[in-house]
């Protein structure tokens, strides 16, 4: 009978560490699944800066826009009277940048594939395929600054074709210079990266 224990012990001694076996291999399994799929989040992020490497055309015309803006400042600010109010002065502003967008075939090219390009990481990073924190660290200063550039453009746009391409763009500007990261639509204002 001693031997019937011993040995309905030493069973149930080796169905527990089975078991613990078990368990420990499903747990590092489940760690090594989980790091592959932060891997794979982060290599698409790599993959959205190569694709942004390629658009440097588009961004070049982009950041001219900007430029140009600057120089046409003065005369755009004199356009709205001595003493304008803060409302004259933006829809001033908003005009030209609509009308030199729309004005300029390249340009409103370069803005609708770079609009695109940042829409389309905007849900790669809202649905969790791209990695925040990393999109986040490299992406910040250009979709600040091509937000800031288009988004007259975008505004005007929106008015006629709700969800207009570059929405997603200025919310993603949004989520990563103020984390906010509820976005039913054009952001009424752009938060400050500052």
């Amino acid at each position: 009978m001693s031997e019937r224990r011993g040995g309905g012990i030493a069973q149930a001694l080796f169905s527990v560490v089975t078991l613990m076996i078990g368990v420990a291999g499903a747990g590092v399994g489940y760690l090594e699944y989980r790091q592959a799929q932060q891997r794979e989040r982060v290599e698409r992020v790599f993959g959205y800066s190569e694709t942004l490497a390629g658009e440097a055309d588009a961004n070049a015309l982009v950041n001219q826009l900007g430029d140009e803006f600057v120089r046409a400042w003065p005369t755009l600010a004199a356009t709205a009277g001595p003493e304008a109010s803060r409302e004259q002065l933006e829809k001033v502003t908003n005009d030209w940048f609509v009308n030199t967008i729309n004005s300029d075939e390249l340009m409103r090219s370069a803005v609708e594939r770079l609009a695109l390009f940042y829409d389309t990481l905007a849900v790669c990073v809202a649905e969790e395929l791209c990695d925040e924190k990393t999109a986040k660290a490299l992406f910040t200063q250009n979709a600040a600054a091509f937000a800031s550039t288009v988004y007259p453009w975008v505004a005007h746009r929106n008015q006629d074709y709700f969800a207009a391409t570059g929405v997603q763009a200025m919310c993603l500007r949004n989520r990563f210079c103020a984390g906010e990261t509820a976005c039913p639509g054009l952001p009424a204002r752009l938060a400050s990266c500052q």
